[in-house]
């Protein structure tokens, strides 16, 4: 954001724009469209692969054993629904979108930039390193205003 020549350097709008800037609101609004996003939804069946590279973001972080770290009866309502949810961060991105989705009165008594807070940054991170930020469900999000 800083440059010697005031041409290059972005302008306050760009700034603001930058994830580092976005409201707890929008960061989770982020975390629940990755949720949605192919890779979370098979979370259960995920590539090894894919579960590596994700956990070199995932070690020693706040949302590492992300279950405990919830409220019990929250995780529970959820994991009861299905087979439970991987407790990797796949997992914990699509817990996150289907508790938005279907839960909402539960998802607003969760703060999970206060629970996790390096998980926006981690997961940030990730998906832009796998090209997930440039597809276009992520993008429209990452563009959009706050």
């Amino acid at each position: 954001m800083i440059n010697e020549n005031q041409n290059k350097r972005p302008t306050v709008e760009q700034t603001l724009a930058h994830p580092f800037f976005w409201t707890d609101e929008r960061r989770v609004r982020y975390l629940n469209i990755l949720g949605n996003e192919k890779e979370a939804e098979n979370c259960r069946n995920a590539d090894t692969e894919l579960l590596n590279a994700i956990a070199k973001y995932t070690e020693g972080k706040s949302f590492f054993e992300w279950k405990a770290k919830l409220p019990s009866e929250t995780v529970q309502k959820l994991d009861g629904k299905k087979k439970a949810y991987p407790e990797n961060t796949l997992g914990l991105l699509r817990f996150i979108r289907n508790l938005h989705e279907h839960q909402k009165a539960d998802a607003a008594k969760t703060n999970l930039m206060t629970i996790f807070p390096d998980l926006f940054e981690s997961v940030y991170l990730f998906a832009k390193e796998r090209g997930w930020n440039a597809r276009e469900s992520v993008s429209m999000d990452i563009n959009s205003a706050s």
